[in-house]
């Protein structure tokens, strides 16, 4: 790694850092100039959708009006696919797709292969949903239940359905504990509103999820389980005291960490400095420098 690394240029070291929205199944010149000219180093993917030009997500233009189009890309008219009937890929079909990207994508300077993002928590949150996929229950509905060998199962066959088309990565599980009735958008996508019994399933979940070939990922940090607004839509600012958290929103990160969990989603949810003592200004979702990376350090751990 170091010496593929070693190989990139600046600009392309940080296209690397940068995630981009790959919607559909039809590889155009978008999501290939995304790789080849803006060198990201992973695809969100969502191949229920049209493949739009703009990258639109929840309505959202992520180039926006005034963006500075990098020299060399060229968004040209057949970027945008406006077709009539959706078409469906098959399991098949996406892995030919999704390996046709790495293909392009280890062709560039330092070879260095994509990550393939998806979300797939059950019931209405899920993005591959045809061709035989197999559908599960949300995390609540699972953990009814009362079964954490049930949870594992489940994640486990989810897992081995969408490595085997060649995704790597998973943004589950959530690790929000439930604490808000009118939250519009966590409810029953958590495991519970108890922290250790949510724990208990979410710990069941990583280990499926991982055993059946994916990278789990835990989400949101530190919180959403007691928001009253969407974080898609809005930012919604949560304050507690630091006890609070520790008990409640902290605990299933410290545990999933101990037990082998590698990744963590940030989340667009703000605390007061009091809660976090030595951040700059606020936590905030996507830790980008040493200092706010040992402050999140901080706040599950208690040091850093």
């Amino acid at each position: 790694m170091d010496r593929l690394l070693g190989d990139l240029t600046l600009e392309q070291k940080v296209g690397q850092c940068f995630t981009y929205l790959w919607s559909g199944h039809m590889i155009l010149p978008s999501v290939v100039q995304a790789i080849e000219k803006l060198h990201c180093g992973a695809l969100r993917l969502q191949p229920y959708c049209l493949t739009g030009k703009r990258l639109k997500y929840y309505d959202f233009d992520s180039g926006g009006e005034e963006y500075d189009w990098p020299e060399g890309y060229e968004p040209i008219a057949q970027n945008l696919f406006l077709g009539g009937p959706i078409s469906h890929p098959s399991p098949a079909e996406y892995a030919r797709a999704l390996n046709r990207l790495q293909e392009i994508a280890v062709a560039r300077p330092g070879g260095v292969p994509l990550t393939f993002s998806i979300d797939q928590e059950g019931d209405f949150s899920r993005d591959c949903v045809h061709g035989g996929i197999a559908l599960f229950p949300s995390a609540m509905g699972l953990a009814v239940a009362g079964e954490p060998d049930l949870v594992y199962r489940a994640r486990r066959a989810t897992a081995e359905q969408l490595s085997s088309m060649g995704i790597t990565t998973i943004h589950s599980p959530v690790l929000d504990i439930n604490l808000q009735p009118t939250n519009p958008e966590i409810g029953t996508r958590a495991y519970g509103e108890d922290p250790v019994e949510a724990t208990k399933y979410a710990l069941a979940a990583m280990r499926g999820l991982q055993d059946g070939g994916l990278i789990a990922t835990g989400k949101h940090f530190p919180r959403r389980g007691d928001s009253v607004v969407d974080a898609h839509h809005d930012v919604p600012v949560i304050d507690c005291d630091r006890k609070r958290l520790d008990e409640v929103e902290l605990y299933p990160y410290r545990e999933l960490i101990a037990a082998g969990k590698k990744v963590v989603l940030g989340t667009n949810s703000p605390y007061p400095m009091s809660v976090v003592a030595g951040a700059d200004a606020v936590v905030c979702a996507y830790a980008t420098n040493p200092q706010s990376l040992a402050a999140a350090a901080d706040m599950v751990f208690g040091q850093t």
